[in-house]
């Protein structure tokens, strides 16, 4: 073979690799341009809240003594709690921008299992789209500070699990804050025949704010019954879905000093409409952008429109390769946020939650202990 022709086949093959190479960046981050309404003067909207009704748990399961511990900020709080361990259902909803609806039952089950003595894991049972927010708290016995740990749509996964013992074993009181399934059930709507996209976005923006009443209220009674906690430093981290209301819950609680999201990102209704998951259903790239910008307006909560309003330490952690939460949504929070710290590895989404941070767990409590120290 002539040094030509090999000269020849080298640079076809060059070019067909840059071409394979960037369809592959196509499919894996889309092209959609993603853009943010400019952030309105003023406060920030939060969805009305009717005031919450006695709720109770139907069900329960083993030796689960369930009590009622009565109205805390926006929410009814209904639950166990023993030394060290609570586990609470936060039973005010609003569905829609409609009234706001008080749970008297889940059609759920509850039980306990204990771990080695000094934390406990709790197990809830529910039909999805049936049940309220659900707040684990797990006491340390001399705390340095509160966690709030927003769980991903899976509720609680093995990751998520260890990195929550990581923060315990440190000394820190860990709050678990799991989103209300309600959110499950924009993926069998059919848009935009049937829904109107503002409705479609105050629900989205209902979801968000109910994470954020569910910290709050947690906080409310945690404080009650240990007021030693008054007085530290409180963190916010938000995992997938939980890291989406991060910020909502960052701004609810005023004076958390740090906050850490894993594989979030900004503009909460074309990350749905976008993601792997397909949780809006729209068949074009077309509609999944009119719609998504049409519904944005309705959601004054969405990360990208809370970041300038965040005057605390930012950590963002995030899989360049997440299809879940695709880059382009995750590099749209790091800019809206004046791009903070930032931690990028090479995985998709699941891996980074599950196989990742396991790893990463002692670096990043490091980086919290410097990002609350006085």
């Amino acid at each position: 073979m002539n040094a030509s022709l090999t000269e020849q086949l080298r640079n076809r093959l060059r070019d067909w690799l840059s071409w394979a190479f960037l369809c592959g960046a196509l499919a894996l981050t889309g092209c959609e341009t993603v853009t943010l309404p400019a952030r309105q003067p003023g406060p920030v909207q939060w969805p009305e809240r009717d005031s919450p009704s006695s709720a109770k748990v139907a069900n329960q399961t083993g030796d689960v003594p369930i009590q009622h511990f009565g109205n805390h900020g926006q929410c009814a709080a209904s639950g166990y709690w023993s030394d060290g361990l609570a586990a609470l259902f936060m039973t005010v909803s609003q569905v829609d921008g409609r009234q706001a609806e008080a749970f008297q039952g889940t059609k759920g089950s509850m039980s306990f299992t204990p771990d080695g003595g000094t934390t406990s894991s709790a197990e809830l049972n529910a039909a999805r789209g049936q049940m309220p927010t659900m707040v684990w708290v797990s006491e340390a016995a001399e705390p340095i500070g509160t966690v709030f740990l927003l769980s991903s749509l899976s509720l609680l996964t093995a990751g998520e699990s260890k990195l929550i013992k990581a923060f315990h074993e440190r000394g820190w009181t860990v709050v678990v804050v799991t989103p209300c399934l309600d959110i499950l059930s924009l993926n069998h709507l059919h848009v935009p025949h049937e829904i109107p996209p503002s409705l479609l976005g105050k629900r989205i923006n209902n979801h968000l704010a109910e994470r954020a009443y569910a910290s709050e209220s947690a906080w409310s009674l945690l404080a009650k019954r240990r007021p030693k906690h008054k007085a530290l430093p409180k963190v916010i981290c938000g995992v997938s879905l939980g890291a989406l209301a991060a910020p909502a819950v960052a701004l609810r609680l005023q004076d958390a000093e740090a906050l850490i999201t894993i594989g979030g990102g900004a503009h909460v209704p074309a990350i749905m409409a976008n993601s792997a998951l397909r949780m809006l259903s729209m068949p074009s790239a077309s509609q999944r952008r009119s719609l998504s910008q049409r519904m944005l307006r309705e959601v004054p909560l969405d990360p990208g429109l809370l970041a300038p309003r965040l005057d605390l330490p930012v950590l963002q952690i995030d899989g360049m390769l997440d299809t879940i939460i695709p880059k382009r949504f995750a590099n749209r929070w790091h800019e809206a946020l004046g791009k903070p710290d930032r931690w990028r590895y090479p995985v998709g989404h699941v891996l980074l939650i599950e196989g990742v941070m396991p790893l990463q767990t002692n670096r990043l409590l490091d980086w919290v202990a410097t990002a609350t120290e006085d």
